[in-house]
């Protein structure tokens, strides 16, 4: 607020201030600074992300995806709007058009690392664990030394109780971020379970 007393056209201020207020709950002034960002800037994509947030969050549900569909069409590599579209569509029981909304992205952007995350994830979901599995790899392939890739494929493998595989993600993890609170856990987890008590505290300390 006091920076946009100096400036009331800072994009940023406005944007913050907006969520900021998301995180309050308080939808209405959430909507009064994100109208206000939008005027100024009617193509910035994190401000109809943010649209499309608080426009669910009134019940507008058609409103609310116009918009997150807007700041794609205007970043396509944009994961946040693509993200919320996907849980529109989970919450609605409708897994199989989560699915096709992200392929449908990755037809845009064939090289996205985290598209594939998501919809490999997606696709374990749907109990489709050849093609999860295929596209978590993609994006693995893509993006090597992005430790979320090897986490994710880590808990698709102990979810097919695959523990061998899923212990050598954990570890390409660790390797990467060795303080990740996750694979550590996952690991100490699976060591505890297989009573190598000792390996088990190493990780867990």
């Amino acid at each position: 607020n006091a920076l946009l007393k100096d400036h009331p056209k800072n994009t940023r201020a406005l944007f913050l201030l907006g969520d900021s207020y998301l995180r309050q709950r308080n939808v209405p002034n959430a909507a009064q600074a994100c109208e206000k960002l939008l005027q100024i800037a009617p193509n910035f994509p994190a401000g109809h992300t943010q649209m499309g947030q608080i426009l669910l969050l009134q019940k507008k549900e058609k409103e609310g995806l116009a918009e997150l569909e807007k700041a794609l069409s205007l970043q396509p590599g944009y994961v946040d709007p693509l993200q919320i579209i996907v849980l529109v569509h989970l919450n609605r029981k409708e897994p199989q058009k989560a699915i096709e909304r992200v392929a449908q992205q990755i037809r845009l952007i064939p090289n996205h690392p985290v598209l594939y995350q998501m919809l490999g994830t997606l696709q374990a979901i749907n109990r489709d664990t050849a093609n999860a599995e295929a596209n978590l790899k993609k994006a693995i392939e893509l993006a090597p030394n992005m430790p979320s890739l090897h986490l994710s494929l880590g808990n698709f493998y102990m979810q097919q109780k695959n523990v061998d595989k899923a212990k050598r993600q954990y570890e390409a993890v660790l390797a990467k971020k060795p303080n990740s609170l996750s694979a550590l856990m996952a690991l100490g987890m699976i060591y505890e379970r297989e009573r190598n008590y000792d390996k088990a505290k190493a990780y867990y300390e």
